[in-house]
């Protein structure tokens, strides 16, 4: 089975790894971009591609370091404080073993908290979105944690092509009788949707999500998606760093908080979430 998703992503990843892009990466994504291409056909797992997308000197898809014990053990306390009652859910069995600890309840991962912050802040707010796209994908952690805790809802995952392969066999490995799809299909449960104008139709979504995404691009490709979301979508949830502002025009500020807790500790401060509506 694991031979066959990374067959499968790689035939995928070839169809579209040409396609233009609507606004250029900054050099640093390039470099990151040409490291996974060159990557790509080495692999002859899942496991070997998960473990190299989970590790941050190749990908640099989010912050996940080697577990420490003490500080997971004091993020689940902090997630409980900051959100009481709501269920916290496990790490994946196909990540880095070094990143997981088994508390004897759970595994658990640094990143673990990371999208369990954008998942509960988001759906406090906007309450069991049924259309979700993200911005910016990484390995497809996020997406996976959506599955877990709303199955019914339809994700749209956008990247670049190389990005959208980890994606695809991460997701495939962990949910192997959910459909997907590249390009656009209204019956699949994930789509991945290239980074190019022809994939980028315009859609109707109840959500848009952008966690350590926007902070990356350059100032062009930042008013670009930010104009593609407000034509798209009722709201946006956004977790980047400060300085990287957002232009808010047009936009309902719904929440607004600075440095969650839930994000540091393995990160500095110098974080700002929001959650945006996009006004009549």
């Amino acid at each position: 089975m694991s031979d066959e998703i990374i067959a499968l992503a790689k035939q995928h990843y070839e169809a579209v790894r040409d396609l233009p892009l609507p606004v250029p990466l900054t050099p640093e994504w390039q470099k990151h971009r040409d490291a996974a291409a060159e990557a790509i056909p080495r692999f002859t797992t899942a496991q070997e591609a998960i473990h190299w997308a989970q590790t941050p000197s190749n990908a640099w898809f989010d912050h996940r370091v080697n577990a420490n014990r003490e500080l997971l053990a004091d993020k689940k306390k902090q997630f409980q404080a900051c959100f009481p009652g709501i269920w916290l859910r496990g790490e994946s069995s196909w990540s880095r073993p070094e990143t997981v600890w088994n508390d004897g309840e759970l595994f658990l991962s640094n990143m673990t908290f990371w999208h369990h912050q954008a998942l509960v802040v988001a759906t406090i707010k906007v309450p069991r979105p049924k259309r979700i796209l993200e911005i910016g994908v990484g390995y497809g952690g996020l997406a996976y944690l959506f599955q877990l805790a709303q199955p019914d809802c339809r994700y749209v995952l956008c990247d670049t092509p190389e990005t959208l392969f980890f994606a695809e066999v991460f997701l495939r490995s962990n949910f192997p009788r959910t459909s997907c799809a590249w390009g656009w299909a209204d019956s699949a449960h994930f789509v991945f949707l290239p980074l190019s104008l022809r994939g980028l139709a315009a859609a109707d979504y109840d959500l848009i999500i952008a966690q350590g995404s926007f902070q990356e691009m350059t100032p062009e490709a930042l008013a670009w998606w930010m104009g593609f979301c407000q034509r798209n979508s009722q709201h946006l949830y956004s977790l980047n760093y400060i300085t990287t502002p957002l232009p808010l025009e047009g936009w309902e500020i719904v929440h607004d908080e600075a440095d969650p807790p839930l994000v540091l500790g393995d990160t500095g401060p110098g974080w700002r979430e929001l959650v945006l509506r996009r006004e009549p």
